[in-house]
């Protein structure tokens, strides 16, 4: 594994330790009124303000035409506008235990796409890795207690597998971006997008309810809410987004994408040092599966395992 790789993988699992750290700042925060399109707002609107100061103080060599941000428009609609709206739809009309579940099939999704659209080979291994790491999250949230609800409406199981899609999907264009734009403009290209999207959305929300108070004063006349909402910002959709943009183009979409169980991991730690929440041993097992199978899609590489031969012939599938 030479540097840029080993940088990759530690992108990767720091990225998804800050999603993971993400869930008990969003529940406190909908706790205290704000609403999902309203904090996105807030957080892409944030995001949109601190990466473009960050590119302001490091800039890019060559700058974005109109053009190059027009492309940057279908990777946005994946993630964040498709994926945060699909999983808030899907885990509103199901159980925290399927909506879960089905979340944590990103990876077999990426997997799929990856061989359809990039002509990756994968193999045995890693995708057995990905599979137990999958397994894992799963045995998690079916663990949680919530029971296996199947009696929500087709919609919300729908509207999941298009999250699950689009972020496999978000992935799988990234890659084949590489190169042509530093971590940082991407990432100031989707918060935009993304802002324009939930601000536009959270505006009607609010004419809608007539509480544009909530929208706009409620992070202010509680000081809480907005120190989340800036945590949330700038360790998510700042730090988190670029790290994410980096790893994928170092280490691949399948790879990084095997890294995305250490969000379940880090809520359960989370739960158990902050809340004081308790660890089943079905949750016990479920992180250290997930940690075996991140570690193994890792480490049993087609660089690894297989011949100079069959190397070659794998990255000449995908040119």
């Amino acid at each position: 594994m030479n540097a840029k790789e080993k940088n990759g993988v530690v992108t990767g699992i720091v990225a998804y330790i800050f999603f993971g750290l993400s869930f008990m700042a969003i529940k406190i925060i909908f706790n205290q009124g704000m609403t999902f399109s309203g904090l996105l707002f807030w957080r892409m609107g944030l995001a949109s303000i601190m990466v473009w100061l960050l590119l302001k103080f490091n800039p890019p060599q060559n700058k974005m035409t109109f053009r190059q941000w027009l492309r940057l428009c279908p990777l946005a609609i994946c993630e964040p506008i498709l994926y945060y709206t699909g999983e808030s739809i899907g885990v509103s009309h199901t159980g925290a235990a399927i909506s879960g579940t089905i979340i944590a099939m990103i990876p077999i999704f990426t997997i799929i796409f990856s061989r359809i659209f990039l002509r990756e080979r994968h193999t045995a291994w890693q995708i057995w890795s990905i599979i137990l790491s999958v397994a894992g999250v799963s045995l998690i949230a079916l663990s949680n207690g919530d029971g296996a609800d199947f009696s929500g409406a087709p919609m919300g199981f729908i509207c999941l597998l298009l999250a699950v899609a689009s972020a496999a999907a978000y992935q799988i264009m990234l890659k084949g971006l590489r190169g042509r734009y530093r971590p940082e403009q991407i990432t100031l290209a989707i918060s935009l997008y993304g802002a324009i999207f939930f601000g536009g959305f959270s505006l009607i929300e609010a004419a809608i309810q007539n509480n544009f108070h909530r929208l706009f004063l409620l992070p202010f006349e509680q000081p809480m809410i907005l120190w989340l909402i800036v945590g949330l910002t700038v360790t998510n959709s700042v730090a988190g987004f670029i790290l994410l943009n980096y790893c994928i183009g170092a280490i691949g979409p399948t790879r990084c994408s095997s890294f995305a169980g250490i969000t379940s991991v880090t809520s359960i730690l989370c739960g158990v040092f902050f809340l004081k929440e308790g660890l089943s041993a079905w949750q016990f097992v479920g992180a250290v599966m997930i940690i075996i199978g991140a570690w193994a899609a890792n480490y049993f590489t087609p660089e690894r395992l297989w011949t100079d031969k069959e190397v070659k012939e794998a990255l000449k599938s995908q040119l």
